[in-house]
């Protein structure tokens, strides 16, 4: 096995070019496969000759493919030159890549850079920075493929409609696809900024930026097909400062499950109107840490479907109406976020940690499942169990739920009686409190009648 015992790829980056400073003459190159394009190639110092390399008597410099510079690839822009590098390396018989393009300065794309790659390969490609005009075709991310750019706001993305970047390809399934440190500009045309049609595990995105110009523009779609993908960290959206959408459109839309997001501002500006900013529509996902501007009617929206379950928000504050909601509910302001169910089954199974209403808010918590609105402007915990069925003749008789807000039923303790009115209001009736004191009895429940409303529940012998 070859033994490379010095690397030159940060210092000279073209393979023939290194070849002349060394003052060498280039050998008859021994083909490695079909092609023997090696542009872009970083070079390596070796004691022996796999082929092909140059010699200098009692070493060989040799191309490597681990990191090529797409400067140096033919290409009339950004896009085609990335392609080229890909191109050259799937016909080397590469398996991976790095394909560095901070050097491109035509930033121009008229093509899908992993469009039309005759072969699988796993590519980390580095974007330059400025803004990258995306003329004419979505970028599709195949199977194993990570696009990093400069940071956010360095590096920009500018589309003028339609989807921008594409997680996996629209047959089969991918995993291994990320999207990182860069801006991603949608104009006037509107549509979705990022959309992971079919990469599941492996896949995320993280620290983006996404900028909509229309109202009617999603930042993040996660489909069905992108089961257990993520996490998506660091997501800000910003919407433009007026008008109201005409279609369903969200800061993030949830439609896989197995999915984690977390650390999303979905904002906006000036007199917009958006229905809700973060919809899930699938089971056994994570929403946490959350900011939402007051221009979302709703933040966090549960549909009403039959596979919606089992999901977990986290830290999240905002949204004018409700921060977050639990459909179905006909309440004015969440009415039209709840419109998207497509059943009539309840979501069950809900744990809601730190629900806070912001300094506009209106509602913590809409949960349409029982009927329970909450303006506490913070619910430090509210949990919606399973369906309680007697028979199939009676139906449902009511909800297992457990919270900690003192507006509506819950489940207390303390050393001694319970000393808080319950019978001033019926939305407590029906608590309980468990005394822990040796005094008294064990277990009080709110009956809403009396002269403080509790009553002592017997011990039984």
């Amino acid at each position: 096995m070859t033994k490379p015992t010095k690397k030159l790829g940060l210092i000279v980056v073209n393979f023939a070019l290194l070849v002349w400073l060394a003052g060498l003459t280039v050998v008859t190159m021994e083909a490695q496969g079909p092609s023997t394009n090696y542009a872009g190639y970083s070079a390596v110092w070796s004691s022996q000759n796999p082929g092909p390399c140059a010699s200098n008597g009692s070493f060989y410099i040799c191309p490597s493919g681990e990191f090529i510079d797409a400067t140096q690839v033919g290409g009339t822009d950004l896009c085609a030159m990335i392609n080229t590098a890909l191109k050259n390396a799937i016909s080397n018989a590469l398996k991976s890549v790095v394909v560095d393009a901070r050097g491109v300065t035509t930033l121009g794309c008229t093509s899908n850079p992993f469009g039309s790659l005759n072969g699988t390969i796993g590519s980390t490609v580095l974007l330059p920075p400025g803004i990258i005009t995306l003329s004419a075709s979505t970028w599709m991310l195949p199977a194993n493929t990570r696009i990093v750019g400069e940071g956010t706001d360095v590096t920009v993305l500018s589309a003028s409609s339609g989807t921008a970047l594409q997680m996996g390809l629209s047959s089969g399934s991918a995993t291994g696809v990320g999207i990182e440190d860069l801006t991603i500009n949608l104009g006037s045309g509107g549509g979705t900024a990022i959309e992971n049609l079919s990469a599941a595990d492996l896949s995320y995105v993280r620290r983006v930026n996404i900028i909509a110009s229309s109202i009617n523009t999603t930042g993040l779609q996660i489909d069905s097909n992108a089961k257990n993908s993520g996490p998506y960290t660091e997501i800000s959206f910003s919407g433009p400062n007026s008008g109201s959408p005409t279609g369903n459109y969200f800061c993030v839309y949830i439609a896989a499950s197995g999915v984690t997001v977390k650390g999303i501002t979905c904002g906006g500006s000036g007199t917009n109107n958006f229905n809700s900013a973060i919809t899930i529509n699938s089971y056994n996902d994570v929403v946490e840490d959350v900011t939402i501007t007051p221009e979302y009617e709703t933040g966090v929206v549960m549909l009403s479907n039959s596979d919606v379950g089992n999901n977990a928000v986290v830290n999240v504050t905002g949204a004018s109406a409700g921060t977050v909601v639990i459909c179905p509910t006909g309440l004015v302001g969440a009415a039209a976020a709840c419109a998207l169910s497509s059943g009539d089954s309840s979501p069950m199974d809900i744990s809601l940690l730190g629900i806070s209403t912001g300094t506009t808010g209106t509602f913590s918590i809409l949960d349409g499942v029982p009927g329970v609105y909450l303006s506490d402007s913070y619910v430090a915990m509210y949990i919606l169990g399973e369906a309680v069925t007697v028979n199939s003749t009676t139906g449902v008789q009511g909800y297992a739920r457990f919270t900690t807000s003192p507006n509506t039923i819950t489940w207390g303790a303390g050393s001694g009686v319970p000393t808080t009115n319950c019978s001033s209001t019926t939305n407590t009736k029906g608590s309980l409190f468990s005394n822990t004191s040796t005094s008294g009895s064990a277990l009080y429940v709110c009956t809403g009648t009396g002269t403080d409303g509790w009553y002592a529940i017997p011990t039984i012998p």
